[in-house]
């Protein structure tokens, strides 16, 4: 057929109806999958999280906050606490719990010598890096409100009834019963994923904190010397904090997942 004789119309039709003979590749589901500069923050901030809990008065959460994957750690507990196996989910929580479980696991006789060496630096410490959390948390804050003072009240008297009738917090004594350090662990879990909150400093208070590091270290030199009596010596420590860890923050992961979406101020 002369194409001479065939209008313009249908020649454009002829060529929109013929199959692409190349298409480029789509793009990668940010719903699905993540990309590099994610898994580099995911990685950074696992570091930043494990290394903050070893420190009370460093809130794990605010250095979710400052390394940008409060949120997708949060979504990514909330799924797998609904039993929603989702990819992205999974990743997230392999490429910020592993690092923060190394750092734990390295520097936890270091942060436990800390506080029974240097005891009045140690708490010193504590409280000013305490104090210099506010300023993060206030920025996040908008607008202020009538809600976020009753939140400020409410974690005031969470935190007296955490320290009332609590001993000495610094003393090496410790290890309580299996239910006493699953609540414990609770606690802290609990506490590890609200930005403003140390799960080490509730440890503390709850007088739990040099054992359960010193209990870690001993843990990690026994495997190390593949002393299997002592590791399971040190596991009636760390199983029952561990498991109370893990429960805490399934629990808070998905109630501030819900306060997130509804009552962010």
């Amino acid at each position: 057929m002369n194409t001479d004789t065939v209008p313009p119309e249908d020649l454009k039709n002829d060529r929109e109806s013929e199959p692409a003979t190349m298409t480029s590749a789509p793009p990668p589901d940010s719903k699905t999958s993540l990309g590099p500069a994610a898994t580099i923050r995911c990685i950074f901030g696992g570091v930043l999280m494990g290394l903050a809990n070893l420190v009370p008065g460093i809130s794990g959460g605010t250095m979710l906050l400052a390394s940008g994957i409060y949120a997708l750690l949060v979504d990514a507990i909330s799924d797998l606490a609904a039993f929603r196996f989702k990819r992205k989910s999974l990743m997230v929580m392999i490429l910020v719990v592993l690092p923060a479980l190394l750092a734990i696991v390295l520097f936890s006789g270091l942060a436990g010598r800390f506080v029974l060496e240097q005891r009045w630096v140690a708490f010193s410490l504590f409280i000013g890096l305490t104090l210099g959390g506010v300023p993060i948390l206030l920025r996040s804050l908008a607008p202020v409100g009538f809600l976020t003072f009753v939140g400020c009240l409410l974690g005031l008297i969470a935190m007296a009834f955490l320290a009332f009738g609590t001993g000495d917090p610094g003393a090496p004594e410790g290890g309580g019963s299996f239910g006493g350090l699953l609540i414990a662990g609770f606690a802290a879990g609990a506490a590890m994923l609200l930005p403003g909150l140390s799960g080490s400093y509730v440890l503390l208070v709850l007088g739990e904190y040099v054992v359960i590091l010193t209990t870690i270290d001993e843990a990690r030199a026994a495997l190390s010397a593949r002393d299997w009596a002592g590791l399971v010596t040190a596991g009636w420590t760390v199983v029952p904090v561990a498991l109370g860890v893990v429960v805490g923050i399934g629990t808070v992961g998905v109630v501030v997942r819900l306060l997130l979406k509804h009552v962010r101020g």
